[in-house]
């Protein structure tokens, strides 16, 4: 049986400040590095990949350098595109597009130039389908994003967007899905939902 480790990146300011971030690309701040390298120390003492993938925003790259390993990085691991919402707080938004943020949550729009839940959730479809992360025997590792991750989860464990997108995702909050082949088709586990044990020394 074989592993999806999914890892949410460190903190940045704007997670700090409750800002939007989306396709933005705001570095860790230094609470965010602190709790990189935790979580390098953490994942090198009980995990072993044969592959690691990263989204391409610097979040996560710097996130993924913390683990001391190679990898390599793919856009399409990005967090949702949130459009015109990108450095706004949250607040600020339900305040000044209440109509476009329900429906948003709702599955049935998109941010402003942005994606949509659906969007973000066939984005990770097309990349389980063409990166070849479950024909790898054994770990493979995915630093991303919190909505990405929810999004991956529906994938493989079949359920719609909006019954995972609650799913607490912490900052470097650990994720992981067990695989195996049944009669053919790929069978998914839950193993662990957002362990951030390390981060507690």
């Amino acid at each position: 049986m074989s592993r999806i480790v999914m890892i949410r990146h460190g903190e940045t300011a704007w997670n700090a400040e409750r800002r939007s971030q989306g396709w933005m690309d705001p570095p860790l701040n230094e609470k965010g590095m602190r709790q990189a390298e935790l979580l390098g120390e953490h994942v090198r003492k009980h995990y072993e990949f044969e592959r690691v993938i990263s989204s391409d925003s610097s979040r996560c790259t710097m996130t993924a350098d913390a683990l001391g390993l190679e990898y390599s990085t793919d856009p399409m691991l990005r967090e949702i595109n949130t459009g015109a919402f990108a450095g706004l707080l949250i607040d600020d938004i339900r305040e000044r597009f209440p109509d476009v943020v329900d429906h948003w949550e709702r599955d049935i729009g998109r941010a402003p130039d942005g994606e949509s839940w659906l969007d973000l959730a066939a984005r990770a479809g097309n990349f389980v389908a063409v990166s070849g992360i479950l024909e790898v025997e054994g770990d493979v590792c995915l630093v991303s994003h919190g909505g990405t991750i929810r999004a991956l989860l529906s994938v493989f464990l079949s359920l719609s967007i909006n019954a995972v997108r609650n799913f607490a995702q912490s900052n470097t909050g650990i994720t992981v899905v067990s695989h195996e082949t049944v009669g053919g088709e790929p069978s998914f586990g839950l193993d662990l939902l957002n362990d951030v044990g390390h981060l507690r020394g």
